[in-house]
């Protein structure tokens, strides 16, 4: 499977800074910036491309305790 090169965009809140790998040989896996609170995580692709994860789980939670 050939990998897509999604360095530099921004998915969300995610900006994606470099490929991580393929652990599993099926998902892919990048190192993403959150942009609410600049900690890098890793992210799995399609759940970015598909906007599942939009954000980390820290800033969802202080979003969703702000309503």
């Amino acid at each position: 499977m050939q990998r897509e090169y999604l360095e530099g965009q921004i998915f969300g809140k995610w900006h994606v800074i470099r490929y991580n790998g393929c652990p599993d040989q099926k998902k892919s896996y990048y190192d993403c910036m959150c942009m609410g609170c600049g900690k890098v995580y890793k992210v799995r692709s399609d759940k970015m491309k598909d906007g599942t994860s939009t954000q980390c789980t820290a800033c969802a939670r202080k979003k969703s305790r702000k309503k």
